[in-house]
């Protein structure tokens, strides 16, 4: 891993929203004149407005306030630039809603090889997941890539946790196209994540 500059947290959150935005915007904004005036501020980021970055916050947590919650104060995020191996190598986030129906830990890399092996299960939530990665697959267009990839670590020589778009790092390596992401990365570095229940080593 290959670290290019610090960022602050704001830069985080808000390319984590864009990632989430059209769910969010689609559940949870109910009003279209508050769905125009967000696309404003989520689509076109002022990360020097602080206005903007609280209300950037507050869109955001309507969706992962539980992901924050378990993330420990002090993290240290930075830009990074991973080797196709190195994201094949990350781990899935270990989240409460795992829908994969083979046991922790396992990788991108891992999750790829495995899910179209799944596409056939009895579970209609683990249908619904690998039906939305096969057609990020299908569709692999590289302006659809919204967001960066977000990821945590204890230390930077750490094995890598994939905190947000486990989806779209595990489309891509089902096609094989890990460069087209894999250079556009945000990491966030803390000793404590060690004990953070998102972060786990494969």
């Amino acid at each position: 891993m290959q670290l290019l500059r610090e960022i602050g947290r704001d830069e985080v959150i808000a390319s984590y929203l864009l990632a989430e935005w059209p769910l969010i915007r689609e559940r949870q904004v109910p009003e279209e004149r508050l769905r125009v005036a967000y696309d404003q501020i989520v689509l076109r980021p002022d990360l020097a407005d602080e206005d903007e970055n609280r209300a950037r916050e507050r869109l955001l947590m309507l969706k992962r306030q539980f992901i924050f919650d378990a993330l420990p104060e002090g993290i240290r995020w930075t830009e990074a630039r991973l080797s196709p191996a190195e994201l094949r190598a990350a781990s899935v986030i270990d989240s409460s809603d795992d829908w994969w129906e083979f046991g922790p830990p396992y990788t991108i890399g891992d999750a790829a090889w495995r899910t179209p092996h799944l596409s056939h299960s009895k579970d209609e939530e683990t249908r619904y997941h690998v039906a939305k990665i096969m057609k990020l697959a299908d569709e692999l267009d590289p302006r659809r890539l919204a967001g960066k990839l977000i990821l945590i670590a204890p230390a930077e020589k750490a094995p890598l946790t994939v905190l947000e778009g486990n989806h779209r790092a595990i489309a891509l390596c089902l096609k094989q196209r890990e460069d087209l992401i894999a250079d556009r990365v945000l990491v966030g570095l803390s000793p404590r994540l060690e004990g953070c229940r998102w972060y786990r080593r494969t």
